[in-house]
């Protein structure tokens, strides 16, 4: 695991320190107060009670689901670079054709190899950098077919 997720992941403990606390949605909601004279202003009832929802349970829901898309994606490549080595084993370099094509299974291990060592850093960063931001909206886009709200 990383340390994005795991047992002792800090999204975990993320998860564990945010869900159900209504004192933290208030205090967001709070930021979006009525304005005397503003039709619309604020947050709607329905609005509010949506997130009441979302902080109670379907955060950590949400939060759960990513781990298990982010190990079965890592579970994925580490398979993949498994199945390329043990082909790559089978192929013999005195063989012309042979040879030539374990030569593209060790280029195309390599490139896995660094998707999986990305994948790590990934997992090991705290912060996000906007580059980072771009590729999880875009990641979000994907998966969700609209950008994130």
């Amino acid at each position: 695991m990383t340390a994005l997720f795991g047992r002792v992941g800090w999204l975990r403990r993320f998860s564990q320190a945010v869900t159900g606390r209504r004192d933290l949605v208030d205090d967001f909601l709070k930021l979006f107060p009525d304005i005397d004279g503003v039709p619309d202003s604020g947050v709607s009832k329905d609005a509010r009670s949506a997130l009441h929802r979302y902080a109670a349970g379907k955060l950590a829901e949400k939060l759960r689901d990513a781990e298990e898309a982010w190990e079965a994606e890592r579970a994925e490549l580490v398979d993949r670079r498994a199945l390329i080595n043990e082909a790559a084993e089978a192929l013999h370099e005195n063989v012309e054709d042979e040879a030539r094509e374990k030569r593209n299974l060790a280029r195309e291990a390599v490139a896995v190899a660094r998707q999986l060592q990305e994948f790590a850093q990934a997992g090991h960063r705290r912060s996000w950098s906007s580059g980072d931001c771009s590729r999880t909206t875009a990641s979000w886009r994907t998966a969700y077919g609209s950008r994130p709200r």
